[in-house]
């Protein structure tokens, strides 16, 4: 029985993109909301959502590339279990404030659907600018 190098590859890099985008999205929502705003309590919830969102650009960019490389037709598919950890804790949140806490409610619906949403859209993008041989499409 021949192993390929590839198919191992693309075993062992779904926990490791997972951990990078649990990672890069938490360091991103932290810094972003030293770095933009005033430390004041409680967070506004404008504040909330931009770092939200930029958290969850910066773990698409870090994610999107190699999921297409390495996965290409099931690329959209690891893209969801790649964020399943994140929304893992959200929907848990979601479950546990349900009918309680509106705000907390909110919010991690929206960082869910945001990481969510910009996984897919990234690899969507990556999947239009690489064409089906792996070669970049250039722009006419």
């Amino acid at each position: 029985m021949r192993i390929r190098i590839r198919t191992v590859a693309a075993i062992v890099a779904i926990p490791i993109l997972a951990v990078l985008v649990f990672a890069v999205y938490g360091f991103t929502q932290h810094y972003a909301a030293v770095w933009f705003f005033p430390r004041v309590v409680p967070r506004p919830r404008f504040e909330m959502v931009t770092c939200a969102v930029l958290a969850a650009i910066a773990a698409a960019a870090v994610a999107t590339y190699p999921l297409e490389r390495l996965y290409r037709r099931a690329a959209f598919a690891i893209a969801v279990l790649v964020a399943a950890p994140l929304l893992y804790f959200r929907v848990s949140e979601i479950a546990h404030y349900w009918g309680t806490d509106a705000t907390i409610v909110t919010m991690s619906s929206i960082e869910a659907a945001t990481l969510l949403a910009t996984l897919l859209a990234g690899v969507w993008l990556v999947r239009r600018r690489v064409g089906a041989r792996g070669q970049v499409i250039k722009a006419k």
